[in-house]
């Protein structure tokens, strides 16, 4: 289970569809214990460098639109966020 010092969530709506993508940017990630899953979730994850993603992007491993378009936006978000 991943513990977070500082997050941010938001959303990006998917035109003419009735779902939408909802992020969430954790940094200063570690790990603290197991997943503790449902018997019917199967769940994996990882930790990736935002090198890892970008590379995944362009070999289109990570294709999806909507993933693609979060990374973009989390990207841009610590680009232009102010510390405060």
């Amino acid at each position: 289970m991943p513990s977070a010092g500082r997050m941010w969530e938001g959303s990006l709506p998917t035109p003419r569809q009735t779902n939408s993508v909802h992020i969430f940017l954790a940094e200063d990630v570690h790990l603290v214990g197991d997943q503790n899953l449902d018997e019917s979730e199967q769940i994996t994850w990882s930790f990736q460098s935002q090198a890892a993603i970008d590379e995944a992007v362009l070999c289109g491993e990570f294709s999806q639109a909507l993933h693609v378009a979060s990374s973009y936006r989390a990207q841009h978000l610590l680009r232009t966020r102010g510390d405060a």
